[in-house]
């Protein structure tokens, strides 16, 4: 299947079942109802209750959404499998699944994030900042007429190291996100598949994934991905303008459609590399 036919395929699946569509789209929307709750309570000068509020209406928000993404990973579970009909909500299943999700996406962050940090430490950014504040600030405290005539002289070197060392980490910084984020959605449907975490992070095994995918069709397909979302987001702004109804819309039909769309998507692409 080309990238093409994956998107085509993709685009049409979430209308396959508006049922298990909209009961998506009510767990998206049941969390915007429980945040107001917070508000109101503040509105009304309740702060106590307001706090209380806001504690229960975070959880609750917190475990429907692991229940959504859950629910999702199980969309690309049945895709990798052939199947071209909806999974059945299994909701402690589903929690879990989300759980594991949202681990596997945090570590995926958390490394190019580590790296990126550790490397602007080695290349001198927090020095060099340091150094500039240290020297900004020694020379308004030896001559007060700098600090009321505008901000002081910093020698240029120390400026050309400051943004010679963050373009340096800014390059690679961003190099590291987009290639984590290439991996993750892989290792995501690695987890789908398998429900392992160790597949989820067996990175040599992911990066023969996409070569057998073809690094370029799967960065084309990454790209196209990102397109429809944006388009879909634009689509989503605009229903949101209709006053009440439109953000009900919005989460209740158009939200789940891109979330079960890319995740259908996933398990498409991923397909392509037991080919």
């Amino acid at each position: 299947m080309n990238v093409v036919d994956i998107f085509k395929d993709s685009l049409v699946y979430p209308s396959k079942n508006w049922g298990k569509l909209l009961i998506l789209g009510l767990l998206m929307l049941i969390p915007a109802i429980f945040a107001v709750f917070p508000v109101l309570a503040l509105l009304f000068g309740q702060f106590l209750g307001a706090a209380v509020l806001g504690i229960i209406a975070f959880v609750i928000i917190l475990i429907l959404y692991l229940i959504i993404y859950g629910y999702s990973l199980s969309i690309t579970k049945e895709t990798i499998a052939g199947s071209e009909e909806f999974p059945e909500f299994e909701w402690v299943k589903n929690l879990i699944d989300g759980i594991k999700l949202f681990i596997v996406s945090i570590v995926y962050g958390i490394i190019p994030a580590a790296v990126t940090l550790l490397l602007a430490y080695v290349t001198g950014v927090f020095e060099s900042f340091s150094n500039i504040m240290s020297y900004t600030a020694a020379s308004y405290g030896a001559n007060m007429s700098t600090a009321a005539s505008g901000t002081p002289t910093v020698p240029p070197e120390l400026v050309a190291n400051l943004w010679g060392s963050l373009a340096i980490v800014a390059i690679v910084g961003i190099i590291l996100f987009i290639l984590f984020g290439l991996l993750l959605n892989i290792a995501i449907a690695r987890l789908a598949e398998t429900d392992s975490f160790v597949a989820a992070f067996s990175f040599g095994e992911i990066f023969d994934d996409i070569g057998k995918i073809g690094w370029g069709d799967y960065i084309i397909w990454t790209i196209l991905l990102i397109i429809i979302a944006f388009l879909f987001g634009i689509l989503t702004g605009l229903v949101q303008m209709i006053p009440v109804i439109g953000s009900i819309i919005a989460a209740l039909v158009i939200a789940p459609y891109i979330l079960i769309f890319e995740r259908r998507a996933l398990g498409l692409i991923y397909n392509e590399s037991k080919n």
